[in-house]
């Protein structure tokens, strides 16, 4: 299963994003979405799963929840804006995710991309696909996700 991971939008939507998700089955949006017309352009490529970021409107905010865990194709997911600092606390992450951690870890907020694996657990920031700030370059996410193996993405720059 394809699954395109995005983050960090703040009300754009790059139009060479379409064409990377083509053929997804899912889009995961990991928040910071800012207005509700970014959901509806990437619903129009897949089903959207999405988390809300600390910049979201009242209305994107009370639409969609700080995290989502999930089973998609057999694997454990785990959604959220601010990973970052769960990554860094041990007792934090086993507060917020549970005594058992997901397969895949999917996080936004710092804007900067990331695919490692950390202790067999993929922590996956697709980095901001919003216009670039920071003097990062706006980038997303192609989660790839078979039952019995360990889940695997790329970072695409835009």
């Amino acid at each position: 299963m394809r699954v395109g991971v995005i983050s960090d939008t703040h009300g754009y939507l790059n139009p060479k994003i379409l064409q990377i998700f083509r053929g997804v089955q899912h889009i995961i949006h990991a928040g910071d979405i800012g207005t509700m017309d970014v959901i509806f352009n990437l619903s129009a490529i897949a089903p959207v799963i999405a988390v809300r970021g600390n910049m979201d409107t009242a209305e994107i905010s009370s639409t969609y929840p700080e995290d989502h865990r999930l089973q998609l194709a057999g694997t454990d997911v785990f959604i959220t804006h601010n990973g970052g600092m769960l990554l860094r606390s041990p007792n934090a992450f086993r507060a917020r995710c549970g005594p058992k951690r997901p397969d895949a870890f999917i996080w936004g907020h710092t804007h900067r991309a990331e695919n490692r694996v950390i202790d067999g657990m993929l922590s996956l920031n697709p980095g901001s696909a919003g216009k670039p700030m920071f003097d990062l370059p706006a980038s997303v996410a192609v989660l790839n996700l078979e039952p019995g193996q360990p889940p695997r993405a790329e970072i695409v720059t835009l």
